[in-house]
C-alpha cells in the first residue's frame, strides 16, 4: 500500500478526482439548499442529501473535499505538500 501511495501521480490524479467529484456535490448541494433540486426525494432527514443519500455522509464528505482545497490554497508553495503544483 505504501508503494501505492508513494507514487506522486496517483496522488495527483486522485486529487484531481477529488476536486471534480467535491466541485459537483457542492454544487448540487447548493441546489438542493435552494430548493431547486431536480430529483423530488422522499428523505425523513433534511432537504441536504447530496449525491450519497444521507445528510452526515454529505457533510463528511464535502468537509473532506473543502479541507484538501484549504490545504491547497494555504500550501500552494511549499513543494513537499503541493500535490497539483507538483514539477
Amino acid at each position: 500500500a505504501a508503494m501505492v501511495i508513494s507514487n506522486l501521480s496517483l496522488i495527483k490524479n486522485f486529487s484531481i478526482a477529488l476536486y471534480l467529484v467535491g466541485a459537483i456535490s457542492l454544487i448540487y448541494s447548493i441546489l438542493q439548499i435552494t430548493n431547486h433540486d431536480p430529483i423530488k426525494w422522499d428523505n425523513p432527514y433534511n432537504h441536504i442529501i447530496g449525491f450519497l443519500g444521507n445528510p452526515d455522509f454529505q457533510s463528511s464528505f464535502l468537509g473532506i473535499f473543502l479541507s484538501s482545497i484549504f490545504c491547497q490554497i494555504f500550501y500552494k508553495n511549499t513543494k513537499q505538500i503541493s500535490i497539483i503544483n507538483t514539477t
